[in-house]
Protein backbone atom coordinates (compact mmCIF):
# COMPACT_ATOMS: atom_id res chain seq x y z
CA UNK A 1 0.00 0.00 0.00
CA UNK A 2 2.64 2.46 0.31
CA UNK A 3 4.24 1.68 -2.67
CA UNK A 4 1.36 2.72 -4.24
CA UNK A 5 0.75 6.04 -2.08
CA UNK A 6 4.11 6.87 -3.09
CA UNK A 7 3.69 6.13 -6.58
CA UNK A 8 0.74 8.95 -6.28
CA UNK A 9 3.03 11.01 -4.51
CA UNK A 10 5.53 11.09 -7.24
CA UNK A 11 2.79 11.89 -9.90
CA UNK A 12 1.20 14.78 -8.19
CA UNK A 13 4.69 16.10 -8.41
CA UNK A 14 5.30 14.86 -12.17
CA UNK A 15 1.97 16.94 -12.40
CA UNK A 16 3.39 20.22 -11.22
CA UNK A 17 6.00 20.11 -12.98
CA UNK A 18 4.42 19.87 -16.19
CA UNK A 19 2.35 22.33 -15.10
CA UNK A 20 4.99 25.16 -14.76
CA UNK A 21 6.47 23.72 -17.90
CA UNK A 22 3.46 24.13 -20.19
CA UNK A 23 2.70 27.69 -18.90
CA UNK A 24 6.29 28.85 -19.25
CA UNK A 25 6.66 31.53 -22.35
CA UNK A 26 8.95 29.67 -24.39
CA UNK A 27 5.63 26.54 -24.56
CA UNK A 28 2.81 28.87 -24.95
CA UNK A 29 4.49 31.29 -27.96
CA UNK A 30 4.62 28.14 -30.22
CA UNK A 31 0.91 29.16 -29.97
CA UNK A 32 0.82 32.36 -30.25
CA UNK A 33 0.14 32.71 -34.45
CA UNK A 34 -1.35 29.09 -34.84
CA UNK A 35 -4.48 30.95 -35.65
CA UNK A 36 -7.71 30.90 -34.46
CA UNK A 37 -10.10 28.33 -33.59
CA UNK A 38 -14.10 28.91 -33.13
CA UNK A 39 -13.36 32.55 -32.76
CA UNK A 40 -11.05 32.18 -29.83
CA UNK A 41 -7.02 32.52 -30.53
CA UNK A 42 -5.51 29.06 -29.76
CA UNK A 43 -3.36 30.57 -27.37
CA UNK A 44 -6.10 30.90 -25.16
CA UNK A 45 -7.80 27.91 -26.13
CA UNK A 46 -4.23 25.92 -25.36
CA UNK A 47 -4.09 27.96 -21.62
CA UNK A 48 -7.47 27.74 -20.80
CA UNK A 49 -7.16 23.72 -22.32
CA UNK A 50 -4.09 23.27 -20.24
CA UNK A 51 -5.42 24.27 -17.21
CA UNK A 52 -8.47 22.51 -17.41
CA UNK A 53 -6.50 19.34 -17.34
CA UNK A 54 -4.22 20.22 -14.86
CA UNK A 55 -7.27 20.86 -12.53
CA UNK A 56 -8.81 17.43 -13.40
CA UNK A 57 -5.88 15.26 -12.84
CA UNK A 58 -4.64 16.62 -10.10
CA UNK A 59 -8.47 16.39 -8.60
CA UNK A 60 -8.31 12.91 -9.69
CA UNK A 61 -5.26 11.89 -7.94
CA UNK A 62 -5.87 13.83 -4.53
CA UNK A 63 -9.10 11.66 -4.71
CA UNK A 64 -7.54 8.64 -5.51
CA UNK A 65 -4.58 9.15 -2.55
CA UNK A 66 -7.70 10.27 -0.53
CA UNK A 67 -9.28 6.64 -0.89
CA UNK A 68 -5.85 4.82 -0.35
CA UNK A 69 -5.68 6.51 3.32
CA UNK A 70 -6.78 3.72 6.38
CA UNK A 71 -9.98 4.31 7.20
CA UNK A 72 -10.47 5.38 11.13
CA UNK A 73 -12.62 2.94 13.35
CA UNK A 74 -15.93 4.86 13.68
CA UNK A 75 -15.95 6.54 17.16
CA UNK A 76 -18.83 5.54 19.05
CA UNK A 77 -20.01 8.27 21.15
CA UNK A 78 -20.19 7.48 24.68
CA UNK A 79 -23.57 6.52 26.38
CA UNK A 80 -25.24 8.97 28.32
CA UNK A 81 -25.84 7.95 31.79
CA UNK A 82 -29.51 9.12 32.34
CA UNK A 83 -29.94 7.86 36.41
CA UNK A 84 -29.64 10.06 38.84
CA UNK A 85 -28.03 8.17 41.92
CA UNK A 86 -30.17 7.89 45.23
CA UNK A 87 -29.62 10.82 47.34
CA UNK A 88 -28.01 9.63 50.64
CA UNK A 89 -27.08 6.28 49.41
CA UNK A 90 -23.18 5.11 48.92
CA UNK A 91 -22.18 3.99 45.71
Amino acid sequence: MDRLKQKFSDMQAVVTVLAVLLMMPPIILIFNNAGIVGQIPVVVAFIFGAWLVLILVTWWLVRVSNNMSPEKPEEKPEQINNHTPLVGTDI
